[in-house]
């Protein structure tokens, strides 16, 4: 299991909680990808529309993951987990991927993106926003359970505040990673190698002292 280390106040993540065919358990665990010497992937748009569009659906101790009224939904039922949901789509080289999100009822921790290297075994990247506060993250996750921040700032004029839907954006192209938020680019850096192959899909966190948190996404593709 990968364990996380306190990053903020109330935030107190303690692992990665992934996708499982699970009915009543949801047990932690890495998310190897096969390395893949070359892939063609055809472009990936999902309205959520469709509950046969194969997004991990299922109940367990610790959340619910469903398609509800056109939309993807992450309910959480305990804090302390970063709630990741894998995209079914294959891995692919360069690529944008963006999607819409918000919060149902109180806003939890922290939305967003998350993306990771088949390169490196077991390196989870995060990009979100803190709804409540209009902080931005953006995190490497390593196998020897460290985490980098490679982005961390205030946007309280760009992050759609409270309830109200953020378009969230990355673009990989060649090892450098760039981010958008509400058709803004915010900044780059340069930090997975060129020959890595990443996969992509969504993430969610509620507060250390309010473990339920409904988060919906809509709008989600991958192109490149």
């Amino acid at each position: 299991d990968k364990m996380i280390p306190h990053i903020s106040p109330g935030k107190t993540w303690q692992g990665f909680a992934g996708p499982s065919n699970a009915v009543n358990n949801d047990p932690l665990a890495r998310q190897y990808m096969p390395e893949l010497a070359s892939q063609f992937c055809r472009d990936f748009i999902d309205n959520f529309s469709e509950p046969t569009s194969n997004w991990p659906v299922f109940e367990s101790d610790l959340r619910r993951v469903e398609y509800l009224n056109g939309e993807y939904r992450l309910a959480t039922k305990q804090a302390g987990y970063i709630y990741l949901m894998r995209a079914p789509t294959c891995p692919r080289m360069d690529y944008h991927v963006q999607a819409d999100m918000r919060w149902e009822g109180p806003a939890g921790s922290d939305i967003g993106l998350m993306f990771g290297e088949g390169a490196r075994p077991g390196v989870v990247y995060l990009y979100t926003v803190d709804t409540n506060n209009g902080e931005l993250f953006l995190m490497r996750f390593n196998a020897n359970d460290s985490v980098d921040f490679l982005m961390h700032d205030y946007y309280p004029g760009t992050v759609h505040l409270g309830n109200a839907v953020n378009r969230l954006g990355v673009t990989f192209d060649k090892g450098q990673i760039s981010v958008e938020l509400n058709e803004q680019v915010l900044g780059a850096v340069y930090d997975l190698g060129p020959t890595a192959m990443s996969w992509v899909g969504l993430a969610g966190a509620a507060y250390a002292n309010r473990p339920v948190a409904d988060a919906r996404f809509d709008n989600f593709t991958v192109t490149g």
